[in-house]
């Protein structure tokens, strides 16, 4: 997925290193310009498929009730 990631090791373990990462607006134009269809699609269901496995409300509400010892 082309999210305007830099490539912190926050945005890298969020999505799992399969997000495409970039710096600047050319290294954006660059990929774009770039990309195989193909890779584009891998990246889009790996982000779909990180997102539904880690970051659904209920997920997501669990993990907050749990920090929160409710």
């Amino acid at each position: 997925m082309l999210s305007g990631n830099y490539p912190s090791n926050y945005n890298r373990s969020t999505t799992e290193d399969k997000a495409l990462f970039f710096k600047k607006s050319e290294e954006l134009v660059r990929l774009m310009e770039t990309m195989e269809v193909a890779k584009a699609g891998k990246a889009g269901r790996d982000m779909a498929e990180i997102a539904e496995r880690r970051y659904t409300w209920r997920i997501v509400a669990q993990q907050y009730f749990a920090l929160l010892g409710a």
